[in-house]
């Protein structure tokens, strides 16, 4: 075999290997199309079943809040007072008597005083507060499709499938 045949057969060779691989990748490109098309039909029925009924999910809530602020308090109150003040004690006092002097002398007091008042108390002050809560939760969520969102998402699906459709000659 001349020079020129060995370079004839090494290119048909090649050219039958690059023939087997576009073969192949064609292949997998039609499985790959096919596996799409029936994900759009999945998405498709999956869009109609939420188009009539609520999604519902609970949200898990993991969360530290912090609470800071400054409780004002101007408060006045009012303390009404109303008692008996027994009073029972002996006052040493002394006169001054003309041609005797002065003399001490001993009365003796015993009384009830009444007593009737109201006391206002005036709180004036700023109470800080620095706290933080631990909220740990799951709150129950429930969202209905709107139907304008489900027809938007038709037409975007049908317009997938189109577009994956071979075109027929």
């Amino acid at each position: 075999m001349t020079k020129q045949g060995i370079w004839r057969a090494f290119i048909l060779i090649l050219v039958i290997i690059s023939l087997a691989f576009n073969a192949v990748l064609i292949v997998s490109l039609l499985q790959a199309r096919e596996g799409l098309v029936l994900a759009l039909a999945g998405a498709e029925d999956a869009v109609a079943l939420l188009s009539g009924e609520p999604l519902s999910f609970e949200v898990a809530v993991d969360q530290e809040i912090p609470i800071r602020t400054s409780v004002p308090i101007e408060e006045t109150f009012v303390i009404p007072l109303s008692f008996d003040y027994t009073l029972d004690t002996v006052v040493e006092t002394y006169v001054n008597i003309p041609l005797l002097g002065k003399q001490d002398i001993a009365v003796p007091v015993q009384t009830v005083l009444p007593i009737s008042t109201t006391i206002e108390i005036p709180v004036e002050m700023t109470v800080p507060i620095s706290v933080t809560y631990q909220l740990q939760t799951e709150i129950p969520v429930e969202v209905e499709l709107p139907p304008e969102l489900a027809s938007v998402l038709g037409d975007l699906i049908d317009q997938l499938d189109a577009a994956l459709t071979l075109p027929s000659r």
